[in-house]
């Protein structure tokens, strides 16, 4: 569609009118995106930027292992934008960002971009869970790439800012997301190889970090060791692991010590 406020707002709607006709892997790409979500309600929009901005409906088997769709759909985007922009050094912050090495990483400190120093955002992914009409659960998954033009916010970035040769299509790179979104994610199997799949491509571990969630009144301070199974993130502190299943992860560069 040329536009629409979010495709993740419509896809879910249309999977409570009419289930059926939204099978594994069927989605909603618009051209222009005017009120998109993020994690905890964040808005995005895309005024000022060329960006892939879509939806796509996922049934694996076992709802109990779907802990780490997202992070297995960020990993289809990077594998994607490695086929279709390989000068793009594309990987993955937990629990939901694309991001880059920032193209200019002096301007970018904890004060001007908290959590980001030395890497900016080219994209993100937003997971759901749906009953749809037939009764059947469903996960939606949104997905949005900045392709070329002007970022809103500091910390962001786009694909030929990062490195992109040529003029990148958004239907070429939802193509080949969904190709490799097909062989991470089977149809009616459960979800599997999270931790595997993720690793290599997640800046965020082996970091220093500081992690906020919305149940802890303070921050926890770490190093983030691994990826569980379940798209747990894990994060070795002075008094032991301690595992997120969500929160915002600040990497923490050495203008912010560990405290």
């Amino acid at each position: 569609m040329p536009s629409t406020d979010s495709t993740q707002t419509d896809l879910l709607a249309a999977l409570a009118a009419d289930g059926a006709d939204w099978g594994h892997l069927s989605g909603i790409h618009a051209v222009h995106q005017r009120a998109g979500r993020g994690r905890l309600d964040r808005a995005w929009d895309t005024d000022l930027v060329r960006a892939l901005t879509a939806s796509v409906v996922l049934r694996p088997g076992d709802e109990a292992t779907w802990g780490g769709l997202g992070l297995l759909t960020g990993v289809a985007v990077v594998r994607a934008l490695a086929d279709l922009a390989p000068g793009v050094d594309a990987g993955l912050k937990w629990p939901n960002d694309v991001i880059v090495p920032d193209a200019a990483p002096s301007d970018r400190t904890e004060g001007s971009a908290p959590g980001w120093a030395g890497i900016a955002k080219i994209g993100g992914i937003l997971g759901s869970v749906a009953t749809d009409s037939t009764g059947a659960r469903a996960a939606v998954v949104g997905i949005g790439v900045n392709l070329d033009g002007t970022v809103p916010i500091p910390w962001a970035a786009t694909v030929r800012s990062a490195g992109g040769d040529g003029v990148l299509e958004a239907a070429d790179l939802l193509t080949a997301i969904l190709g490799h979104l097909g062989e991470l994610v089977p149809e009616g199997e459960p979800v599997r190889g999270v931790g595997e799949a993720v690793a290599p491509l997640c800046r965020t571990l082996g970091e220093p970090v500081r992690v906020v969630t919305a149940r802890d009144a303070e921050a926890t301070t770490g190093t983030a060791e691994r990826i569980d199974p379940d798209g747990a993130l894990v994060v070795r502190t002075r008094s032991g692991e301690q595992r997120f299943l969500a929160g915002d992860v600040f990497h923490i560069r050495s203008e912010a010590p560990l405290a």
